[in-house]
């Protein structure tokens, strides 16, 4: 992270100390609307995009939390089915524990959209301090439509406030540079949700060396470690092993065949860069990439390094052995996306007086085609998948209320507690039932298919997973409603 706003003074230049009697109105305005957007955002988003639901992750990151929260180590953290715990995913959960099931999913959900809300904020900051207007609004609607992002926030995915966090500290650090404290303090939340935090905040640290003292760089340097430092701790606690978030999560890739690998990152990791928001904005994103960098080199020097740095981190995790996913790559893939904006607009931006402005009225014209042909594909794009999502966010909403009702009641209550195991083939419904209970997920069974449950113990089978076959004889229906229907072979006589 090594670039600014060529318009705005450094660090060196701006003190708090220094601002004069008339700017701070100014600086309350400023953050006042910002949280303002967030919060109008975010009514917009939910009013779009409808219901959320939580994902195998977020679940896990309740049980522990309320673990957490009554003392307890998390028995399962580390387990071949179980997630990787991310230390603030669970402190979020701490937190929430005191709360009723249903109003835990909703906090979470809560937090889910404004991460998003907060997305398209500082992509219009970003966009706008480093370029123009046009390219802030452009770049915050790519972001706030794309398909794989909403998906993402539906399911309450920790990636979403991740890059939320990541966003807003590159666009203050745009607005200025050097800004130190505060972006580094953002970069520590981000690295307590994933470790490609870690890598930004010690770029960052480097940046900052040369205008630092010796004491600024001895804190600066303790805050970015923290993340590091707290995650390897809890997993020392909770474990014995501060490596086992990392062996952990080596042992679930290899379990399941996730591809892993120095020379995989370096042969998928483009085709996964596209993939993260589509053809038509990575097309765009090349476009605007090297046009900014042929006429407004100074103000695409910071996207142009977060990308470096985003994909020298998915590189890390491949050589880690660690599953590679698209998502990893949301924070280049994100500053692809601000690079499609500029490849639209970026000309507003050149002095038509300038040395340059000769080629603004050829970037205006190229700009046009490619807003046009981005809107057209990626729009198409959108309007394909968006809806789809929505409904599938809001049918696995309702199956969770319907889990809910069929577990409250009163003969199943019975049941669960003369006989057991639960078994199940749906691999989310263990954790969904162990929160729901109070329980742990490792006391119910996965089956992975309905003639693998046998008797005696209770099946929960949830018809919408691909399983054939029927459940095995010595089972009879003990409830049903929505996809779901309880058996039970305990009362059998």
């Amino acid at each position: 992270m090594a670039a600014a706003n060529p318009a705005t003074p450094t660090g060196a230049e701006t003190r708090a100390g220094d601002e004069s009697p008339r700017r701070l109105p100014r600086l309350r305005r400023a953050w006042l609307i910002g949280p303002a957007a967030i919060a109008a955002l975010s009514v917009v988003i939910r009013l779009v995009y409808g219901r959320g639901w939580e994902h195998y992750d977020a679940i896990y990151s309740l049980i522990w939390g309320g673990e957490l929260a009554g003392g307890h180590k998390p028995p399962d953290i580390g387990a071949l089915a179980s997630p990787t715990e991310h230390p603030l995913a669970n402190f979020v959960g701490m937190l929430l524990s005191p709360l009723r099931f249903a109003h835990q999913l909703a906090l979470l959900e809560l937090i889910s959209v404004v991460s998003l809300a907060a997305i398209g904020y500082f992509a219009f900051r970003l966009g706008q301090t480093l370029f123009n207007v046009a390219v802030g609004a452009a770049f915050a609607l790519i972001l706030l439509t794309a398909p794989f992002l909403v998906s993402q926030t539906l399911e309450s995915s920790s990636d979403v406030p991740f890059l939320a966090l990541v966003l807003a500290a590159v666009a203050l650090e745009a607005q200025r540079t050097r800004r130190g404290w505060q972006v580094m303090a953002l970069l520590a939340l981000a690295g307590l949700l994933r470790p490609e935090a870690w890598l930004l905040a010690a770029a960052y640290w480097l940046w900052l060396w040369p205008v630092l003292s010796p004491r600024a760089r001895l804190g600066l340097a303790v805050l970015g470690a923290a993340p590091a430092v707290v995650w390897l701790g809890f997993d020392a606690w909770a474990t014995g092993d501060p490596l086992k978030s990392l062996t952990g999560t080596q042992a679930a890739a290899a379990h399941i065949h996730r591809p892993t690998g120095l020379f995989t990152a370096v042969r998928h990791g483009p085709g996964d860069l596209v993939s993260v928001y589509g053809k038509w904005i990575a097309a765009g994103g090349l476009v605007g990439f090297l046009a900014s960098l042929w006429l407004l080199r100074r103000r695409a020097l910071l996207p142009a390094v977060v990308i470096a740095l985003g994909c020298l981190a998915f590189v890390a995790i491949g050589t880690a052995q660690l599953s590679l996913i698209s998502r990893y790559l949301f924070i280049p893939a994100t500053m692809v996306a601000l690079m499609c904006a500029v490849a639209a607009f970026g000309w507003l931006s050149l002095d038509p007086d300038g040395a340059s402005g000769r080629w603004r009225r050829w970037w205006m014209i190229g700009g046009s085609v490619v807003f046009v042909v981005v809107a057209v594909g990626f729009g198409r794009q959108a309007a394909d998948n968006l809806p789809g999502i929505s409904r599938d966010a809001a049918r696995t909403s309702r199956d969770d209320a319907a889990l809910r009702l069929l577990l409250a009641q009163t003969p199943v209550q019975s049941a669960l507690q003369r006989c057991g195991p639960l078994q199940t083939n749906d691999f989310r419904a263990r954790p969904m039932v162990a929160l729901l209970r109070g329980t742990h997920p490792f006391d119910y069974v996965l089956v992975h298919s309905r003639t693998a449950a046998h008797p005696p113990g209770i099946y929960l089978d949830n018809i919408r997973q691909p399983h054939s076959g029927s459940v095995a004889s010595g089972f009879f229906i003990l409830g049903r409603l929505g996809p779901w229907t309880l058996y039970d072979s305990c009362s059998v006589t």
